[in-house]
């Protein structure tokens, strides 16, 4: 009996220091030495973070209050190509372009990448468990991958000014979610609806503009204020020069009512309206417009290749009715293009531009597609009248009806009334779409005594797109305002892949009729990009009385210490000699500051200087300053613009650089629902850490703070909101809608709030008793049941018996074994269902040990 329990005692007490190691191993890092006894590190396990590649856990070194990361990992986990010499001395891959190599040596202690080599110190690069571990200020250093150590809470920040692959797989991922919300494929677990307030003041936007010539100040101020009235979107835009007198005219206003559920219509404008689809040019109206176009998506029946011009460099974002679905850059001459999805009913093509730095053009392109169809049997109506705003102040009205006589052909019809105009002032029209196989278009209009207008477009399989468009207008006509009596136009693109090089081609015919003579016009333009070097080359003709010819070739070539350099040179082939040069070199200077300086050179104008600019971006506003030579003088001008968004009845206001006029805001508000009743009481505290995403928007929060933002949201359109719950730091919280629909109010910060549940774990055995042995029986079917025997839950046994389930709000429940799997096995429960009791606690309850015994039936 003692040298048994001589026995127990020994094996208790190695036991005791077993677990003794193996705690003071999870708590304290093993500590190591690396480079031959000269740096001392410990191995540690940090968190890799970021706004566009989430978080991950990836293995680090720890010298002092410095972090070393495994090159290798890091880099596998961006998706940057790396691999290790045979030798175990190097690694060497490439960011992007393949020819942009570098190497870590550790033998000669550089880093080589681009033009540029990067001496380090020795004790900056660790070698170990055939791992490079590289201080993290080399990463921002040698390539851009800025790495902030946080040594409190061991997380790294990480930012980059570059695309990486891995961040472009994630923007892909998200425009091909946006692509399957055009679908209607995604299903929300619960729907917040639209509020419709009386009154509330949401967005002001402010912008000034200073310049000075010879002498002469002009300054040039608007105001803009966004808000609700009347359950409608309001915007007024206040205009404010010194040298011109105010006037109301030049101010705008507009309330819109928009609700998509409505029946019979849809959209009401009441004050500065535009007119679409107007023959005449008119600026804008001052009346009322309706129609029952919704501004959500519609299903998509083929695609369009559009492409236009902008500056040189910009990214570029497609909107079709609102929603992100793609994006591209544009070339050295300004040229992008884009694959656009073609909806039935009426679309809205937008374009927003950002600058090569990420800094956002505050500009905005609307692009009208000349096909228009609608499903069987739908119709579509728009009615707009007022009076015109210049100095005639004539009334003007249009009636327009849309109806789908199959889903291959829309007919349409109405009737324009413009009082400004002489010979007729009322102009009926008629129109007619048809879609003839899965790649031929045609579009037609005619009105009697105005014009005739066919357009059609050609898709082949290998992307070539020709189009054609023919005008014919009747002599003596005055409501389109042109000197031609017809015009034709013919245009051939197709985009083209060569090897790694990519590009795009455009011929563009042009032939107008006048009274005296005609004219001919013919462009040819060609794209390329290869690697991160972009050439296009533009020759355009024209022909009256004698030919003129000219080519324009831009390039785009980013050179060493993030500088763009773009040049410009212009031909003329009749005077043999080159009549434009034009070259701007761009840089970052700090974080949010861009600096410009260019030269050119226009033989056209009589025009050469040089030019110098400077753009900042503060948190609260955007300011520039600009100097450019001009002739004798300088001109000089200065810009600042920035806006304010007004939350909770205007008790919190938000300072922001551009413009939120419009726009729709969501603010998530995530706490602590002890009772579960999904409505915050005042002991319910906020919750950290929870996931939210909205695909294609700017998310906004702060490390100490529960609230997340979503702002610029496009208004009326449904965004969906995806919640996670997996980041919470107590794994009993837990959110019981993950996926949210809200429609985004312009000018209103919706708050959402988001019940966490406390939720109670249950765990026990299921065993078999055969006499007088039990064991655990493996795949059993257990169901769990609230106090109105209602089924909550249900979990598998393990192997073991064991089963478990985290899930259960506070409350009375019962636990049971499948009775009807029982009986398949001839057995049955022997004990009644167990019950037991959730209790309400802060950090979630726990019943385990509970037993449920089953037995064989006997025969």
């Amino acid at each position: 009996m003692k040298n048994q329990n001589a026995f127990c005692l020994c094996k208790k007490f190695c036991f005791n220091v077993l677990l003794l190691l193996c705690v003071s191993t999870i708590l304290f890092p093993y500590k190591t030495f690396a480079q031959e006894g000269k740096v001392e590190f410990d191995e540690i396990v940090v968190t890799l973070k970021g706004p566009s590649i989430g978080t991950a856990e990836i293995p680090a070194l720890i010298v002092g209050q410095d972090v070393y990361l495994p090159v290798t990992d890091l880099f596998n986990y961006l998706t940057i190509k790396n691999s290790l010499s045979a030798s175990g001395d190097a690694i060497s891959g490439f960011i992007l372009n393949p020819k942009d190599v570098y190497i870590i040596n550790r033998i000669n202690y550089e880093i080589f990448y681009g033009d540029s080599l990067t001496k380090i110190n020795k004790n900056d690069l660790i070698f170990s468990s055939n791992e490079f571990y590289l201080s993290a200020k080399y990463f921002g250093q040698s390539f851009g991958l800025q790495c902030i150590f946080q040594f409190r809470s061991l997380t790294v920040d990480f930012s980059t000014s570059i695309e990486l692959p891995f961040m472009r797989e994630k923007r892909l991922e998200q425009m091909r979610r946006n692509i399957t919300n055009l679908k209607g494929e995604v299903k929300p677990d619960t729907i917040i609806r639209r509020t419709f307030k009386t009154f509330h003041l949401g967005a002001l936007d402010w912008n000034i503009n200073s310049t000075q010539f010879r002498g002469n100040n002009d300054v040039l101020a608007r105001i803009g204020i966004g808000g609700v009235l009347a359950g409608g979107e309001v915007s007024s835009q206040l205009f404010l020069t010194d040298n011109m007198p105010f006037s109301l005219r030049n101010q705008f206003f507009l309330w819109r009512y928009v609700n998509n559920d409505k029946k019979y219509f849809k959209q009401v404008s009441v004050g500065i309206v535009n007119a679409p689809g107007a023959f005449s040019g008119i600026p804008s109206l001052a009346g009322i417009q309706i129609n029952n176009t919704a501004t959500r998506q519609r299903r998509a029946f083929g695609s369009y290749l559009l492409s236009e011009l902008t500056e040189p460099g910009n990214v570029v974002e497609l909107y079709i009715n609102d929603v992100l679905v793609n994006y591209t850059k544009a070339d050295a001459s300004g040229l992008f293009s884009f694959e656009i999805p073609l909806l039935y009913g009426n679309t809205n093509i937008k374009f927003k531009f950002y600058g090569p730095w990420g800094e956002e053009r505050l500009s905005e392109q609307l692009i009208n597609v000349p096909f228009a169809f609608l499903p069987k049997n739908k119709v579509d109506y728009s009615v707009t009248a007022g009076k015109i705003t210049d100095s005639s102040q004539q009334l003007f009205s249009r009636v327009h009806l849309n109806y789908g006589l199959n889903n291959r052909l829309t007919i349409g019809a109405g009737a324009e009334y413009n009082g400004a105009l002489f010979n007729r002032t009322m102009l009926p029209f008629a129109q007619v779409s048809a879609r003839i196989g899965n790649s031929f278009i045609v579009f037609g209009e005619y009105s009697p005594g105005t014009l005739f207008k066919g357009t059609s477009s050609l898709r082949l399989k290998n992307k070539l797109q020709l189009e054609a468009l023919f005008v014919k207008y009747t002599l003596g006509q005055d409501a389109v305002r042109t000197g031609s009596l017809q015009d034709r136009k013919l245009l051939a693109s197709m985009p083209f892949k060569i090897k790694r090089m990519i590009g795009f081609s455009r011929l563009t015919i042009t032939h107008s009729k006048f009274f005296k003579g005609e004219l001919k016009t013919a462009e040819l333009l060609m794209s390329a990009t290869k690697g991160r070097i972009n050439a296009n080359v533009t020759t355009y003709a024209a022909f009256v009385n004698r030919p003129e010819i000219l080519s324009r070739i831009a390039l785009n070539i980013p050179l060493p210490f993030n500088i763009r350099f773009t040049p410009q040179a212009q031909y003329n082939y009749q005077q043999k000699n080159i009549v434009l040069l034009k070259a701007e070199a761009e840089k970052r200077a700090f974080k949010n500051m861009v600096a410009t300086v260019g030269y050119e050179y226009n033989q056209l104008i009589g025009f050469s200087g040089f030019s110098v600019g400077l753009r900042h971006n503060f948190s609260f506003a955007q300011v520039g300053f600009a100097a450019r030579q001009i002739a004798n003088g300088v001109n000089v001008a200065q810009s600042a613009s920035g806006g304010v968004v007004f939350d909770n009845n205007c008790r919190n206001i938000t300072l922001s650089d551009r413009s939120n006029l419009g726009q729709g805001s969501i603010l998530v508000l995530p706490f602590l629902d002890y009772n579960g009743n999904g409505q915050r009481d005042k002991n319910e505290p906020e919750v950290l850490n929870l996931n939210v995403r909205v695909d294609g928007c700017k998310i906004e929060r702060s490390h100490n703070k529960a609230a997340i933002k979503v702002g610029a949201l496009e208004a009326y359109h449904k965004y969906y909101l995806l919640l996670d719950d997996k980041n919470f730091d107590n794994p009993a919280y837990k959110i019981k809608h993950k996926v949210m629909e809200i429609t985004a109010e312009p000018n209103t910060v919706k708050r959402i709030a988001i019940p966490v549940l406390v939720v109670g774990e249950v765990a026990g055995y299921v065993s078999v008793k055969t006499g007088a042995a039990t064991k655990g029986l493996g795949r059993v079917i257990v169901h769990i049941y609230d106090e109105q025997k209602r089924l909550v839950a249900k979990t598998l046994t393990e192997e073991d018996g064991y089963f478990s389930y985290l899930g259960l709000l506070p409350g009375t429940y019962t636990v049971h074994t499948d009775e009807a799997q029982l009986k398949k096995i001839a057995m049955y429960n022997s004990d009644a269902p167990l019950a037991f009791t959730i209790k309400e606690n802060k950090e979630g309850d726990i019943v385990d040990n509970l037993q449920l015994v089953i037995k064989h039936t006997t025969k």
